[in-house]
């Protein structure tokens, strides 16, 4: 059983979805929304868990130009207040304002267990 959000925790992660084009569905169970808003929902809980790294999978799958650019923002603001944000992406395309170091993996290379 999980425990309830403190007044605090639950303003933080409303704040973060409405940030997100998003708080009008804070009520709505998750199988309810489609895939864009379930990505901005999942990358608010991220930021609102008020965390130094944010660890984000494919932030830009799914979404609108719009809504890619809100997540842009928010990841760029939460890297700018001294935060540390990881991005898991294939295609790194369009990530210039908000990269800073790369690395890139070959699952082939010398080290890839075979």
């Amino acid at each position: 059983l999980g425990r309830r959000p403190h007044d605090a925790e639950r303003a933080r992660a409303i704040s973060e979805l409405e940030r997100l084009d998003v708080g009008e569905r804070a009520d709505r169970h998750v199988a309810d929304l489609s895939g864009g808003h379930r990505r901005r929902g999942a990358i608010a809980r991220t930021l609102a868990a008020n965390r130094a790294v944010a660890l984000v999978d494919e932030p830009f799958t799914q979404l609108a130009v719009g809504a890619a650019t809100l997540v842009e923002s928010a990841l760029t603001d939460h890297a700018a207040s001294g935060g540390g944000v990881v991005v898991a992406v294939h295609d790194a395309g369009g990530l210039d304002r908000l990269v800073t170091a790369t690395r890139s993996v070959d699952p082939f290379g010398p080290s890839a267990a075979r």
